[in-house]
């Protein structure tokens, strides 16, 4: 939580001091959020509502409420996303775009595609 201070009631004080009391307690308010968004980082932020809010990375992944993006070099990637009947499909593709390999949680398929390959405990297909 932000705001720790809580205004208060400013009854029965004369104008000048619950003008004084409101603006000593903007600058409490002002002074909290300058020191957390300086202070902003990965080592105290413990959540980020995907729904809300994507996040990217520098080479182009991102996260967001129904999608998880990892881009390696060459525009490579690998994706998890939910699909609008709420499974989850996992896909990796090739650096050019095509499919390499797909799996979907409700149909229970895995595909590789022409590219992909298979190995099972050493040996390979």
């Amino acid at each position: 939580m932000i705001f720790t201070q809580k205004l208060g009631s400013l009854e029965g004080m004369s104008a000048e001091r619950a003008i004084r009391t409101v603006a000593n307690y903007v600058r409490a308010l002002q002074e909290q959020l300058e020191y957390t968004l300086t202070t902003l980082d990965s080592d105290n932020v413990i959540e980020i509502d995907t729904g809300r809010t994507s996040v990217s990375a520098a080479d182009g992944g991102t996260a967001t409420g129904e999608r998880i993006l990892v881009k390696g070099n060459g525009g490579a990637a690998f994706s998890v996303e939910k699909t609008q009947s709420g499974g989850i499909v996992l896909r990796m593709t090739a650096d050019d775009g095509g499919d390499i390999f797909s799996a979907g949680s409700g149909s229970g398929v895995i595909e590789l595609r022409s590219r992909g390959a298979l190995a099972l405990d050493g040996g390979s297909w």
